[in-house]
C-alpha cells in the first residue's frame, strides 16, 4: 500500500514556528535540518521528516529508532516493511511511504530551461532527448519522472543513463528492475511522480498547517 503526504509552504512561515515540533526529532536530526544553507531549505527539510513522522503516528516505536542509510546515503527504514522517500521543490514537500516495496518521488516546480546544455544529453535516453529537442516543455515531466526511478533504485543521479523511460513504465537497464510511474495532482504549479514496482491504489494525505496546527484530508488515488 502507498500513502502519500504532502504540505504547502506558506511564504510566511518559518522553522522557529516550529520548535515543539523539531526539538521531538533526535538531536543529530536537529542538527542537519540546521545545516542547510538557506532558511527555506531547512523549513522544507523539516516538513520532509515531520510528514514522515505524522505518517508514522501509528507506529508503536518512534520511526527515528528504524532510520538509517544505505551505502548511496539513501535514507530508509531499518529493520521496517515499508521505504520512504522525500521531496521538496519551492513550497511543495512530500513524503511516500510504500509497503513491501522500494519507493522514489519527486516533485518539479513547471519551470523548464529554455536552452538544453549538451550535457543533459548524458542522462537522457536518445528517445528521450528527441522529445526534449521538439518540445522542451517537457522537461520538467521527463526530470521528475527520471528522479523518482533514480530516487527508487537507490543510486541517484548516477542511475540517469540507464533508466529508460517509456509512458508509465520505467526500466533500469543495467539492474533490469521495472517500475511503475503514477503521476500525482498535488498543485497545479509543480509536477510530481511517484516510482513503486508494481500499480496500485494509494492513499494521498493533503497536510494543511497554520500556527501550529494542521489538518489532514485524505484522497484516494
Amino acid at each position: 500500500m502507498l500513502h502519500v503526504y504532502w504540505t504547502r509552504l506558506e511564504e510566511t512561515d518559518t522553522l522557529a514556528a516550529h520548535e515543539p515540533s523539531l526539538r521531538t526529532f533526535p538531536a543529530w536530526l536537529q542538527q542537519k535540518v540546521h545545516r542547510h544553507r538557506t532558511a527555506r531549505a531547512a523549513l522544507a527539510s523539516f516538513w520532509g521528516y515531520r510528514l514522515l513522522q505524522l505518517a508514522t503516528a501509528h507506529w508503536p516505536q518512534p520511526v527515528w529508532q528504524a532510520l538509517t542509510t544505505d551505502y548511496w546515503g539513501r535514507p530508509l527504514l531499518n529493520y521496517s516493511a515499508y521505504d520512504f522517500n522525500l521531496s521538496h521543490s519551492d513550497n511543495c514537500v512530500v513524503c511516500a511511504l510504500h509497503q513491501n516495496g522500494r519507493v522514489g518521488v519527486d516533485t518539479q516546480g513547471q519551470a523548464h530551461p529554455t536552452r538544453l546544455k549538451p550535457a543533459y544529453q548524458t542522462l537522457f535516453q536518445p528517445h528521450e532527448w528527441t522529445r526534449l529537442c521538439q518540445d522542451p516543455t517537457s522537461f520538467t515531466d521527463l526530470w521528475a519522472q527520471k528522479e523518482a526511478v533514480a530516487k527508487a533504485d537507490g543510486r541517484g543521479m548516477a542511475a540517469y543513463p540507464h533508466i529508460w523511460l517509456r509512458g508509465a513504465m520505467a526500466s533500469v537497464l543495467d539492474t533490469g528492475t521495472r517500475w511503475v510511474l503514477t503521476p500525482l495532482a498535488l498543485d497545479s504549479a509543480y509536477r510530481t511522480y511517484v516510482a513503486t514496482p508494481d500499480t496500485g491504489t494509494g492513499f494521498l494525505h493533503h497536510v494543511q498547517h497554520k500556527d501550529g496546527s494542521f489538518r489532514m484530508d485524505t484522497t484516494l488515488f
